[in-house]
């Protein structure tokens, strides 16, 4: 009750908003409790968009290195100048991995590779000449090497001529025996002669005919293979088999 002997409100004058009483103008708010703050602390800014606004979408966002996703900076996948990723199909693997071929190294059998045939046989004509070389090889006694001539021929030859390997097979062995008998000869005679204070030098004459043996029968053997044939020596130690 107002107090009749009191003034008069004016009309117009804005009456002072009493404690707990709800702003004027404005939706009913209920007054935040003791301890909690005035406004949510989720609640967006003023101004700000929600994320929940009726009508708008936010795009998803996928987490860093989940499947498809594309590294920050890096171009598309498909992209000119771009590198497929490791291990897809038709990608060559790096140089120097296990298995893979040099780079411009030519593949065995690719047309242009020389071929070589191991053992290769050879035509009577050459079976004949080299037959031949190998006998006459005994002519290098003039230099003290008279099995050299022989050596060469076997180790060249032995596998690709049956013929070719027998002959020079038995002159290397008629050389290591005239070899044997030249060095041996001369250590023999060089120590009788000096026990017998000279008189055993006489025998260095048949130390020398064995090197002059060698060129003889090695010269014989050549000419007998040339003319078509075979040769054995009349004395040999047949020291390689």
């Amino acid at each position: 009750m107002t107090d009749p002997n009191g003034p008069a409100a004016a009309p117009d004058e804005p009456q002072a908003p009493q404690f707990g009483a709800p702003p004027q103008g404005g939706a009913h708010q209920t007054a935040p409790a003791a301890g909690e703050p005035a406004q949510p602390f989720s609640s967006p800014a003023p101004g700000a968009p929600s994320s929940g606004a009726p009508g708008q979408q936010v795009p998803p966002q996928q987490p860093f290195g989940a499947p498809g996703q594309q590294a920050p900076g890096q171009p598309p996948y498909g992209a000119p100048g771009q590198q497929p990723p490791y291990g897809a199909p038709g990608q060559q693997a790096p140089y120097g991995a296990p298995g893979q071929q040099p780079y411009g190294a030519p593949q065995y059998g690719a047309p242009g590779q020389p071929q070589y045939a191991a053992g290769a046989p050879m035509s009577p004509q050459d079976e004949k000449q080299w037959a031949m070389f190998g006998h006459l090889g005994g002519i290098a006694w003039v230099i003290g090497l008279g099995w050299l001539g022989p050596l060469i021929v076997y180790l060249m030859y032995k596998d690709r001529s049956a013929f070719v390997r027998q002959e020079s097979k038995e002159a290397l062995n008629f050389q290591i025996l005239m070899t044997i008998i030249s060095v041996g000869g001369s250590i023999v005679v060089g120590i009788l002669t000096v026990i017998t204070f000279g008189i055993a030098s006489i025998l260095y004459l048949a130390v020398a005919a064995a090197p002059l043996l060698g060129i003889i029968f090695g010269i014989v053997g050549g000419v007998r293979v040339n003319a078509g044939g075979s040769y054995r020596y009349p004395f040999n130690w047949r020291i390689v088999k």
